[in-house]
């Protein structure tokens, strides 16, 4: 029923709105809000919280007096390297609000975002119920026309009109405005478009805040490396760059976060948009069939469809419809065809917009502070626990060595008394030994003095033999040998 250039004309009405909203919210609080932000010290996490938090606990806490002592920064000849290695420094330390604001406005964004989507989504299939309306008026009426002035003419039913078709058209109007009413876009709609425009000019003012710094810090980096030979034999400055390059990756992370949701954003946008303008359409095309009821008398059309017994039915529509379809027009129409009260509304849409991302930026980057001290705090209790778990083992290893020590002297100890005690059995054995040898000797000794006595008795016997071998009693002891020897035989016998 509507032209190609009538739709386009409606974009184009919408995309000016959303110029003039954008300039009024920067021209009254853009300069405001970036100060608000930057003067929060808070921070939100890129893509790991604890990563990127300790990163910025990693930096060292030297004053440029500091970098020179016990370091080859502080010789006479490297007094420009010093400057760089500090100025670097400087530049790390500074670009933590860069990081706090980067990465709170860009999840503020995104969560704006996300509501815009959801939005949508929400609305899909109460936006399919209204198109599916409009189709079935365009079945009812002729194609719409213009006057001179390039005004839409009043709608005009065919004039084979389908009076029980266009009852229950008008009786399904009716319904599916009322099951709708919460899903329609309203005021809040346009200022969740508003809201994300607002989001996207102060992230893209943090981005470019973020990509100077970059370029600085890679630029103080190329200037330390370019010291070679002096510079990679400093701790200081060695310290200094590896940080230097660890904030240069973290923010790097918060560019692409922001370019990831400028993406996001770009196409979240234009479906809310479109969402918008499709309901627009609807109801200025649904104010013009309740229009009918002003003209039924006049026309023939009108009267076949019995537009006369549908008076109640055609001012409940246009009451259904009077109040969203007026806050869109204010809201989306350009600025000459609004009134003032239209025009202070858009004002109090652009300070809410302002008030709004700044104070959700704000708790975001409140939040993200308090994130920091919990890595803070998770880091120094891991470094308790190393540094208990370091002294525990030390205890330990002691406690092994010490019973290492104990039992080596237990062994020495056993080893010192086995060796003494082998000692005194060699030296027993060796006395017993003599004492036998002795023993032996003496038995030998007594031996030969027996054997020289039993000889020396013996001569004298045999010398005494000799003397007495012609006595009596000799010859006597011989007989009386003989006599008792025949005794002895008779007697066994």
């Amino acid at each position: 029923m509507t032209t190609m250039f009538v739709q386009l004309r409606r974009v184009v009405y919408l995309l000016v709105f959303l110029t003039c909203i954008s300039a009024l919210v920067l021209a009254q609080g853009e300069k405001g809000v970036v100060t608000e932000v930057a003067k929060n010290d808070v921070e939100a996490a890129v893509i790991d919280q604890e990563k990127a938090w300790g990163t910025y606990l990693d930096i060292p806490n030297f004053t440029k007096d500091e970098l020179g002592k016990n370091d080859i920064l502080g010789e006479t000849g490297n007094a420009d390297l010093r400057d760089i290695v500090w100025r670097t420094l400087v530049i790390v330390r500074d670009s933590e609000i860069h990081f706090k604001n980067g990465t709170a406005c860009a999840s503020e964004w995104k969560k704006v975002v996300e509501a815009n989507e959801k939005t949508v989504r929400d609305a899909e299939e109460a936006t399919e119920k209204i198109k599916g309306l409009i189709n079935r008026i365009d079945e009812v009426a002729d194609p719409e026309t213009k006057d001179k002035y390039g005004k839409k003419t009043p709608m005009k039913l065919k004039d084979a009109c389908d009076a029980e078709k266009f009852a229950k058209l008008i009786q399904d109007i009716q319904e599916i405005l009322g099951e709708t009413k919460e899903k329609a876009p309203g005021k809040e709609v346009v200022f969740k478009i508003a809201e994300a425009k607002q989001a996207e000019l102060l992230c893209k003012s943090k981005r470019s805040d973020v990509d100077h710094i970059l370029r600085d810090l890679e630029r103080k980096v190329e200037g330390i490396t370019s010291y070679v030979g002096d510079y990679n034999r400093s701790d200081n400055a060695m310290l200094v760059k590896r940080v230097a390059e660890g904030i240069n990756a973290t923010l790097r992370n918060v560019t692409a976060l922001i370019d990831n949701v400028t993406v996001q954003d770009r196409f979240a946008v234009g479906r809310i948009k479109t969402l918008v303008q499709e309901w627009k359409e609807a109801y200025a095309e649904l104010e013009r069939l309740a229009d009918l009821r002003s003209a039924w008398t006049s026309d023939t059309s009108n009267q076949k469809c019995k537009i006369g017994e549908k008076q109640s039915q055609l001012e409940a529509i246009s009451g259904l419809i009077k109040e969203p379809l007026e806050e869109i027009k204010n809201a989306t129409d350009t600025v000459g065809a609004v009134d003032e009260r239209a025009k202070e509304t858009r004002k109090e849409y652009a300070r809410l917009v302002i008030r709004n991302v700044t104070e959700a930026i704000k708790n975001v980057t409140t939040g993200m502070e308090e994130k920091k001290k919990e890595v803070a705090r998770e880091r120094a209790r891991r470094e308790e626990e190393a540094r208990r778990a370091a002294e525990k083992a030390r205890r330990k290893r002691e406690e092994e060595e010490r019973a290492r020590q104990a039992a080596e002297r237990v062994r020495e100890e056993q080893a010192r008394q086995a060796a003494e005690k082998a000692k005194e059995e060699q030296a027993r054995q060796a006395a017993e030994k003599a004492r036998l040898a002795a023993e032996q000797k003496a038995r030998e000794k007594e031996a030969r003095r027996a054997a020289e006595k039993a000889k020396q008795e013996e001569a004298e016997k045999a010398k005494k033999k000799k003397d007495d071998s012609s006595s009596p009693a000799l010859v006597h002891s011989s007989l009386i040998l003989l006599v008792l020897c025949v005794l002895g035989y008779t007697l066994v016998c």
